[in-house]
């Protein structure tokens, strides 16, 4: 089967005589069932394509499966990296290929459009899940990490003579947040970047890469965090980071200006997928670029929207995102230079989104320094709901292959088929898959290399006039006159390679009209002559472009020069205020050096916080200069105001910024909650300094006691004396939030005893509150504490099954309370309801070891049927005490019990004793609307389970087992299953006996009554 196409029109459902271009009426929209939706011949028979834009099939399964990446070579042939292997040690039942994955090459030999020819390039176990291939000349280029592998074809015969690593020791073994692919810029070096699992780059004798900038290449925070982009050599050298504290930014793409675009995946559900604009250099926060935490914990200033609090967008030193685009799986990405497409298209970013099914375009236009853009999509299939474009590449003859993952899922560890995977082509109506081959033997045939779309040609081209130098200005000349800009710029990136040419055209360029040219010129200079950085800026002295001083900004990043300081200053006192393109580069200009860089500022001008465009400086530039304006602005500014100089402090030094907080903290004019505010900035290295030291801040916080920075503040200054108050707030607030707020700092301080004495001396009510707030909690400090409270005598029965409630309802307490469990060591009392609990548990290992200990414990048997219960005397009164003993500890009658499952107290009203009988049986037959189950698991390795209360794109409220509602970021959630089952285990009938079931049953049945006898 082959040349399936997609005709050029908006709509939906093209019948498939039209599909094999038969000639006949526009026909009805096809509705297919959902195997037909699998198959190859309708693989586009649901899909949209943008007018003027020809889809058609160009390979499917059979030839290729599971594919992650692709790269055309300059002969038009697809290589395709192979993903089998998936997430192996996830997915057995799936992974079949022991021999390790596959780098294929696809070809179309007679030009109808049909990848009709297959080799395999490469096969091996040391290929497991690539992620990335770039085919530059004879090195074809595969990053799958640990490593990025380098193979070399001497002779052409599509056998790797060679292979080699450039860089190794990279996280992320099979997993799809790690190494991405190489791409090649007009300045001749390579890109590539990986996700926030990638953690480092050492070289192949395992020494680490250091970058240029003097710094080990790690995920440690000193200075990177996270995700990565980089530019390095073609040998590997002279690597540089390029921007960090991404999560997983999935491939660089490059365009003929150098300037530099990807995607970055947010947490899953936090409608916060972006795409961004590089600002060299650029920190771009996806976790606190001084703490590594996680965005979603609390800080000051954050930002009130999720999808821009994701980002640590309020953050003086996070540059802003270009586009944030919502949820999404994003994936490959290029800039499209070439011709065949609709003009929307080209010059612009297209990107493969397999989340929302979907290849589009980012159109930009300009923002201050940065860009703006907007969503086109180019081909969609939201349809068929297994079509997963990832990756998108440019053929030499203009036209876009895309990569078909094709799977119920987006990855997210795990593959749903691996039996399937598709290619596609995007052309102009009609155009056949044909051109002229590349001819570099010829500087006439290098410029028309150099001139085509597609990157690897462009390389080919690059490399001939490159090596050529002299010889090649005359038709490189004219080609920098070319009416194509993006053809101009990749003359003038050779052009000014060549010593001898260097000058004239470094002038021309930076002379240009045309600021983008300009730009370019700055861009040229510091890749071919940086050492006369300062010669060349001579030319844009008075430069009014924000686009070309966001440039020379960046230019100045590792300069330390005296003269550096002053074409910074003059380039912060042409700021203009809301440019945060501009005011991040003069950031990332300055944060090596800020305070040289801020006295040359004072020097120019007289600064002034009525002026925005100061108070915004004095926001971003991390100068001990730069305090006393943060300190007004505070004094003076509203509450929004006093948030964004306040979080601003917080990026300078400790001893600097310490004088002008205790100034702060000390003003009794300002309020008690702006003071509070202070005192958690200023943190416990400034309690000793404090006037009248801890004794003067407590009363203080007395006056705000339960407000908002009141724990922040008791958090950070670490003031044990007000424990006991924290206490209190775990104990007795209404708010189960703030419980647990309080009983995570008490814990996190080591107050493990307090809130022991605080559990033993409460009454029950607030007994139980503490438990639900550390059973939530969940962690080892936690655990301990209920297990205290499990064993100790001092509590009641009812507060004992409670403690047990609540060390079931996270991963860690069921693990081990089994353990407690099976090895005898739990209060013989305890045991039932313990396994009862774990019937229940989080891990079905867990809960089958509890159903083997109560059948082997318990003499339970066959189960019960109803029949046999009809001729027992049963007695509500002795139902009750079954209730309370088995049932009470998720539901509730009336006020007795806990509410997490379904309330009882009319239940009598509602089912028929033989319904009763069912529920309690066999609790999957029908789960009540409201109570469908969930697990989640957690990005600190816990697990949860439960039934959702709320649930937005970017929170959740899961009522967790033992009636405990815990507010989750979505961003915490690193995976999350829909339970098959209900909550309510099953077995009820094997476990009780038949007499306690037709007492439960009397008991409950009874409850109609009661109620009639309340009203």
């Amino acid at each position: 089967m082959k040349n399936i196409v997609l005709q050029p029109l908006k709509t939906v459902g093209l019948a498939f005589c039209a599909l094999l271009c038969v000639a006949c009426v526009k026909p009805k929209p096809l509705t297919l069932s959902e195997q037909e939706k699998r198959e190859p011949r309708f693989a586009l028979s649901l899909a949209e394509v943008y007018p003027g834009v020809e889809a058609s099939l160009a390979a499917s399964e059979d030839v290729l499966f599971n594919p992650t990446n692709i790269a055309l070579d300059a002969r038009g042939r697809v290589w395709v990296c192979e993903a089998v292997n998936y997430r192996k040690f996830a997915n057995p039942q799936n992974s079949s290929r022991a021999t390790g994955d596959r780098i294929l090459i696809l070809e179309d030999t007679n030009g109808d459009g049909w990848l009709d020819d297959k080799k395999v390039f490469y096969e091996g176990n040391d290929l497991l899940s690539p992620l990335g291939i770039a085919v530059l000349g004879n090195r074809i280029f595969v990053s799958c990490s640990p490593n990025m592998w380098v193979f070399t074809d001497e002779n052409g015969d599509d056998v790797p003579d060679s292979q080699e690593k450039m860089f190794t020791g990279i996280g992320g073994f099979d997993h799809d947040h790690a190494l991405h692919a190489v791409v090649w810029g007009p300045d001749g070096k390579l890109y590539f970047n990986f996700g926030n699992v990638g953690e480092k780059l050492m070289h192949p004798d395992g020494s680490p890469v250091i970058a240029k900038s003097g710094n080990a290449v790690n995920n440690t925070g000193k200075p990177y965090r996270q995700g990565m982009a980089f530019r390095c050599d073609p040998d590997g050298s002279n690597l540089e980071v390029l921007g960090n504290n991404f999560r997983n930014n999935y491939e660089l793409a490059v365009s003929s200006f150098g300037e530099i675009f990807q995607s970055d995946n947010d947490d899953d559900g936090n409608q916060g997928v972006r795409i961004n604009y590089l600002l060299e250099y650029g920190n771009y926060g996806y976790t606190d670029e001084l703490t590594g935490a996680g965005w979603d914990n609390f800080r000051l200033n954050m930002e009130p929207e999720i999808p821009l609090r994701h980002w640590h967008l309020n953050d003086p030193g996070v540059v802003p995102n270009l586009l944030q685009t919502g949820s999404g799986s994003p994936c490959g990405m290029v800039v499209y230079e070439g011709k065949m497409l609709p003009e929307v298209f080209r010059s612009q970013m297209i990107h493969a989104e397999p989340g929302h099914h979907v290849v589009r375009a980012y159109p930009k236009t300009r923002d201050g320094a940065g860009y703006k853009a907007t969503i086109q999509p180019l081909l969609t299939n939201e349809s068929d709901d297994w079509f997963r474009p990832v990756d998108v590449a440019v053929a030499p003859d203009g036209s876009l292959f895309v990569a078909d993952w094709y799977d119920p899922g987006v990855g997210g560890h795990h593959a749903g088929d691996i039996q399937q995977g598709r290619i596609f082509r995007l052309a102009a109506p009609g155009a056949k898959y044909k051109f002229a081959p590349v001819d570099t033997t010829t500087l006439e045939g290098a410029i028309q290399a150099l001139k085509n779309p597609n990157m690897a040609t462009q390389y080919l081209g690059w490399q001939r006039l490159h090596h050529a130098g002299n010889a090649a200005t005359p038709l490189l000349k004219a080609l920098a006159s070319d009416s194509d800009p993006n053809l101009r710029a990749r003359a003038l990136w050779l052009l000014t390679g060549i010593a001898e040419q260097r000058d004239s055209w470094l002038t021309q360029s930076l002379k240009s009209d045309n600021e983008e040219f300009r730009a370019l010129g700055v861009r040229m200079v510091r890749r071919w002559d940086d050492a006369r950085l300062y010669r060349w800026l001579g030319e844009l002295k008075g430069e009014k472009s924000a686009l070309v001083n966001k440039e020379i900004a960046l230019a100045l990043r590792f300069r330390t020069e005296p003269e550096a300081d002053q074409w910074w200053a003059s380039l912060a006192n042409k700021y203009q205020a809301g440019d945060r393109w501009s005011l991040e580069a003069l950031g990332i200009a300055s944060d090596l050096s800020p305070d040289s860089r801020w006295k040359a500022l004072e020097s120019l001008r007289k600064t002034d916080l009525k002026q925005q465009a100061h108070r915004e400086l004095a926001w971003r530039i991390r100068a001990n200069g730069a305090l006393p304006y943060l300190s007004n602005l505070f004094s003076s500014g509203d509450s929004a105001q006093r948030l964004w100089a306040l979080r601003s402090f917080e990026f300078h030094p400790k001893t600097e910024r310490l004088p002008y907080l205790l100034t702060l903290a000390s003003d009794e004019k300002l309020a008690p909650e702006n003071r509070v505010m202070v005192l958690g900035v200023m943190g416990k290295e400034g309690i000793a300094q404090y006037p009248g030291g801890k004794a003067a801040l407590i009363p203080l916080l007395e006056k705000v006691r339960g407000g908002e920075f009141y724990g922040f503040a008791v958090d950070q200054l670490a003031l044990s004396e007000e424990y006991p108050y924290v206490l209190r707030m775990a104990l007795e607030s209404k708010d189960a939030g703030q419980r647990f707020s309080a009983t995570q700092i008490l814990l996190r301080h080591g107050a493990d005893d307090l809130v022991k004495k605080g559990l033993t001396t409460a009454d029950p009510g607030r007994q139980t509150n503490l438990l639900q707030a550390l059973g939530a909690l969940g962690n080892d400090e936690a655990c301990r504490i209920l297990g205290f409270a499990m064993s100790s005598s001092d509590f009641s029965m009812e507060i004992r099954q409670a403690a047990v409630q609540a060390m079931g309802s996270g991963w860690q307490g069921e693990h081990l309370m089994i353990d407690q469990l099976l090895n005898g060591k739990l209060p013989q009392a305890l045991q039932k309801p313990a396994a009862m609990r774990l019937l229940t548990a989080i891990d079905g290992g867990v809960s089958d070891r509890a159903r083997d200990w109560l059948n082997n414990n318990q003499g339970t048997g066959a189960a019960v049927i109803y029949g046999n219960l009809a001729s027992l005397t049963s007695d509500p009164g002795k139902g009750k005490a079954v209730f309370t003993s088995y049932c009470a500890t998720c539901h509730q009658v009336r006020q007795e019990g806990v509410r997490f499952g379904p309330a009882l107290t009319e239940i009598g009203s509602k089912l028929s004793p033989e319904a009763m009988f069912t529920a309690i049986a066999r609790p999957n037959d029908g789960i009540s609307f409201g109570f469908e189950g969930y697990t989640l698991s957690l990005s600190d390795g816990s697990v949860l389970s439960g039934y959702y209360l709320s649930k937005t794109a970017g929170a959740r409220t899961l009522m967790t087992m033992g009636g405990v509602p815990r507010a989750i970021s979505a961003a915490e959630i690193e995976k999350e299953e829909a339970l098959d089952r209900s909550l309510m285990p099953s077995g009820f009938d094997q476990i009780l006996s038949s007499q306690e079931l037709a007492d439960l049953i009397s008991y409950l049945q009874a409850q109609k009554t009661a109620i009639a006898s309340n009203r």
